[in-house]
């Protein structure tokens, strides 16, 4: 279950750094700087998930210790706040921009 969330996370991401955000940049300049910010976000929201990725199977491979546990208890409940603090920007920042769209920027 992890990994497939992990996949559509990372294909998510992809696509808005490939697509969206240029479209974003084209449609409205002034968003240079958010859109900058959301990407550097994607990097970082990237590392945890991929701390958190490794801790689970090393969990689930017998391989984890107790304190190893206490870590992806921590490092999961860090990605949520990251994650939920991602999308509260991202949605405010871009969702205005995009409602003016009557066709995709080219």
């Amino acid at each position: 279950m992890l990994d497939a969330y992990a996949e559509l996370f990372n294909d998510h991401h992809q696509a808005e750094d490939k697509y969206f955000f240029p479209a974003l940049h084209r449609a409205e300049p002034a968003l240079d700087a958010v859109v900058d910010r959301l990407a550097a976000q994607h990097e970082e929201l990237a590392g945890q998930l991929a701390v958190v990725w490794e801790g689970a199977h090393r969990l689930q491979s017998g391989d984890a210790e107790h304190d190893d546990i206490a870590r992806l208890v921590d490092v999961l409940l860090e990605l949520q706040g990251n994650v939920d603090e991602h999308l509260v920007f991202e949605e405010t920042a871009t969702v205005p921009v995009v409602r003016t769209w009557t066709t995709w920027p080219v």
